[in-house]
Parts: C-alpha cells; sequence; structure tokens
C-alpha cells in the first residue's frame, strides 16, 4: 500500500525561497561581467595620456559592451545627476564591440582635452551592456534579463600639483522630526586634486557644560570616513549623535588626524 503525503509550505517560506532565487539570479548575473581597474590616472599630455581597462565577460554566451564618457559634477550630498557628455575630450577604441563567452578585452582611453590643466580633471568611464540578443532563438532563455554598468573614475592630472586641501565651511547641530540630534559638516576642497577623507574625527561639546561632550571616530563616522571630495567640490554630510548626547546647543569641531 502506497501513502502519499504533501507538504505544504508556510507563505513567508515560499516567499523567501522566491526571494533566495531572485537574488541568486542577481549574484550570478553581476559576476558574469567584471571590469578592471574601477579608477585610474592619466596625465594630461605624452605617453601617460592613456590607460587601459579590461572588460571580461564569464558567461557562456556573448555580451554586447559600449563605453562611454562623462564628466563629473557631484552636489553637495554627492549625486552625479548634473554630469555632462565627454566624448570630444577622449578617443575610446574600441567605443563598442561584442565581448565573446568566457573572453576579456582590452580597451584604450586615450585624453585628447587640453594639454595643460591647473587642476586634476574628474570624469566617468562607463561600461554598459547592451540590450542585444546574440544568442540563436533556439537556445535564448525566457525571464528576467539584467544588464550590467559599471562606472570607473578617471583622472587627469598634469605633474606638480600640492594635492587636496580640505577646509571646515559649516557646522551646526540640528534635529530632525524624530527629535534626534544631527551634527551637519559641509567641507570644501581648496587642493588642485581629489582627496579621499582619511582619519575623521568629530568632536561636540555642549556650550552650557564644556564638560559635557562626545567624539566620533572613523567608525562612526560612516558615510563621511573613505569619502571622496573633488577638487574645487564641496561636500555636506549630516552625523547622527548618540542617543545619550541630547544637546542642540554645542559647539561642533570637525578634524583630519595625521
Amino acid at each position: 500500500m502506497n501513502i502519499s503525503r504533501v507538504v505544504t509550505y508556510p507563505r513567508f517560506l515560499k516567499t523567501w525561497i522566491l526571494l533566495s532565487f531572485f537574488f541568486l539570479l542577481v549574484c550570478l548575473e553581476a559576476t558574469a561581467f567584471e571590469l578592471t581597474p574601477l579608477s585610474v590616472t592619466v596625465e594630461p599630455h605624452g605617453k601617460q595620456s592613456s590607460t587601459f581597462i579590461k572588460v571580461t565577460n564569464k558567461h557562456s554566451f556573448p555580451k554586447a559592451i559600449q563605453i562611454t564618457m562623462e564628466t563629473r559634477d557631484p552636489d553637495l550630498y554627492d549625486k552625479e545627476d548634473n554630469n555632462q557628455d565627454a566624448e570630444d575630450d577622449f578617443l575610446v577604441y574600441p567605443p563598442q564591440f561584442i565581448l565573446e563567452a568566457e573572453s576579456t578585452k582590452v580597451c584604450k582611453i586615450s585624453w585628447i582635452g587640453n594639454p595643460s590643466p591647473t587642476k586634476e580633471l574628474s570624469f566617468r568611464f562607463i561600461v554598459d551592456e547592451l540590450d542585444v540578443n546574440l544568442q540563436d532563438e533556439e537556445v535564448t532563455q525566457s525571464g528576467i534579463k539584467l544588464l550590467m554598468r559599471y562606472e570607473g573614475a578617471l583622472y587627469v592630472k598634469p605633474q606638480g600639483l600640492k594635492g587636496g586641501d580640505i577646509k571646515v565651511m559649516e557646522e551646526e547641530i540640528v534635529s530632525d522630526e524624530e527629535g534626534k540630534h544631527i551634527a551637519t559638516i559641509t567641507l570644501h576642497n581648496a587642493g588642485d586634486t581629489h582627496q579621499i577623507i582619511k582619519n575623521s574625527e568629530l568632536i561636540v561639546t555642549s556650550v552650557d557644560d564644556p564638560t559635557k561632550s562626545v567624539t566620533l571616530g572613523p567608525k562612526e563616522l560612516k558615510g563621511l570616513e573613505g569619502s571622496n571630495i573633488l577638487a574645487g567640490k564641496t561636500r555636506k554630510y549630516q552625523v547622527e549623535l548618540p542617543k545619550e548626547f541630547n544637546v542642540v546647543n554645542a559647539k561642533v569641531n570637525f578634524n583630519l588626524v595625521d
């Protein structure tokens, strides 16, 4: 006598399984197309005015790839919604190509713009997977198609520059709608190259009671520590203060520790 048993799973478990499968697909897709390096520097003239990037396809089928160049114009919160086309300043070879299955393509990017800039110039090289069907119709699988995009950083850096010079423009404490105390710091890079914020320190001291203070280091300053401020650009940061430090009338002191 054969007895069949039907196993039913709770709805949340079915949802978890579906989500896990979806994220697995995303991870597989993400590792199937790689770009290296993600940050490069060239000089404005001479032999060092060109660089190379590698695009690798780990999939078992070809991909159509396109490389474009853009300026970088981040706002106070580092959103780059105003970037402009920079194709006239670069020679990219090849700008479009078919990346065969399980292969690597080396691409050359050359600066052909201003040969004598007075400061470091910042750009994006963008590598897009194009929505082109390169497979036989018989083997094409239906489903979700995820198109990859990488945005790399390219700096045109003349010799003899002094480097980044971070200036504190504004420091204040504000309270949000939930009553949380937020330290707002505005930093400006007055130097001639970009600078990565390292070893940052924020000291907040009560004006009414100077003995009451809190010091936040790199681990607490997430979003600020490790951020990049381009030459001549300004960034604004917001740092939530610890709950136990419920002081609005306070002095904020931001430092970069050597």
